[in-house]
């Protein structure tokens, strides 16, 4: 159990840095240097993640 907590401290701490790094991209609309129509759309196709999972991401950005 106590892995679980570290595991998942861990996580939260990777998406803070995700969401950080996605917010000064989207201010810059990074995602325009890629060919993508948004940033959602680059980070699920650099990522292989759903759409959904990376528009929750950027959203929570």
């Amino acid at each position: 159990m106590a892995e679980i907590v570290v595991l998942a401290r861990a996580i939260d701490r990777a998406e803070a840095a995700i969401a950080v790094r996605l917010a000064v991209a989207d201010a810059g609309k990074g995602q325009q240097l890629f060919g993508r129509r948004s940033l959602g759309a680059w980070l699920a196709a650099a990522t292989g993640s759903r759409a959904a999972r990376a528009g929750e991401r950027v959203t929570l950005a």
